[in-house]
């Protein structure tokens, strides 16, 4: 017999969503879909423009020594000719380890992909037109989670280009928020070791 899920009358939607709601959420035009629980994310370290000044300097390929989660930032210029599409994909070049771990993936603020090394075998993700900046500077932020004690890394990663195509398109970015215009809405961020 197949079970049923009754809705109560009385249920508090406001109560289940996280962080007090959608509508409190501090990113408003992203969307709380876009922001888990990390606290990277609640004190806005995906997004363009964050302080990361005093963080201590690290890689996704040196990764954890244990169970945890790490996030890392950088960023990269483009200038890419108009007229020209030129598809650029982020390459994750996975790792020998065995242990099971996650990564999240968002450039200029958005989450646009996830890697399970232990389950999925997606290795190359799209960065999306629009939200990459074709003229000017992007920000790539990853976090990486080991579920297990042994710890975790990734061997590489790398932005592709596949090929370059003529084009009549305009490209235009999003024009998001950043991290300034979000500061308010965020609590303070802690300078916390990597593990």
């Amino acid at each position: 017999m197949p079970a049923v899920l009754k809705q109560p009358s009385d249920f508090p939607f406001k109560e289940a969503l996280p962080s007090g709601g959608a509508k409190e959420a501090p990113d408003s035009f992203r969307g709380y879909l876009n922001e888990g629980g990390l606290y990277a994310e609640r004190v806005g370290a995906h997004l363009p423009g964050f302080p990361d000044n005093s963080w201590p300097n690290g890689s996704p390929t040196t990764g954890l020594k244990k169970a945890g989660i790490n996030f890392y930032r950088t960023s990269f210029n483009l200038n890419l000719p108009d007229g020209f599409g030129i598809p650029i994909r982020l390459s994750i070049t996975p790792s020998e380890i065995s242990s099971r771990f996650r990564a999240q993936i968002y450039l200029n603020g958005w989450q646009f992909g996830k890697y399970v090394n232990d389950i999925g075998p997606q290795t190359l993700f799209v960065l999306p037109e629009g939200l990459l900046r074709r003229k000017g500077t992007n920000t790539l932020a990853l976090s990486l989670w080991s579920l297990d004690q042994e710890g975790a890394s990734i061997a590489g990663l790398q932005l592709v280009a596949d090929g370059s195509f003529e084009t009549s398109l305009h490209f235009k970015d999003v024009d998001a928020p950043d991290f300034a215009a979000q500061r308010s809405g965020r609590p303070p961020a802690l300078s916390v070791e990597p593990m």
